[in-house]
């Protein structure tokens, strides 16, 4: 990952990136490294959520450089996020109304970053899935 993320967006991004797992290391699952977000105390999410930021921002500057992953793995939000979700939808709707100030209110802004193609969970919440 440390090579195409170094292809795709630079040495700066791949500092921030090792950064971001080693604070990561001590949540994360012994057997499937899933990293296990309600163990994380809310100064590190905090900290992580900086580096989200910071992230963000390395990858914008160097967006023109794309790397095809597709095929190789993708980022799916992990089963606490799924069930903080579904928790954050049912408190959103109100007599079969969804209200979206709510929802991002209440959940995308603690729980999500926004990108160029809308919200995307933190990294505390994703794990990488092989495709294949």
């Amino acid at each position: 990952m440390s090579k195409i993320d170094k292809q795709r967006y630079g040495a700066e991004y791949v500092r921030l990136s090792e950064i971001r797992n080693e604070m990561l290391k001590p949540y994360r699952d012994s057997k499937t490294n899933e990293i296990i977000s309600d163990k994380i105390p809310p100064a590190v999410k905090r900290t992580l959520d900086r580096l989200e930021r910071l992230m963000s921002a390395e990858r914008r500057k160097h967006k023109e450089k794309k790397v095809d992953t597709s095929k190789l793995f993708k980022m799916v939000p992990n089963e606490a996020y799924r069930r903080m979700r579904a928790q954050a939808v049912e408190r959103a709707t109100i007599n079969g109304e969804f209200d979206e100030a709510y929802f991002e209110a209440t959940f995308l802004s603690y729980t999500s970053h926004r990108t160029a193609t809308g919200w995307q969970p933190n990294s505390y919440f994703l794990k990488i899935v092989p495709v294949d």
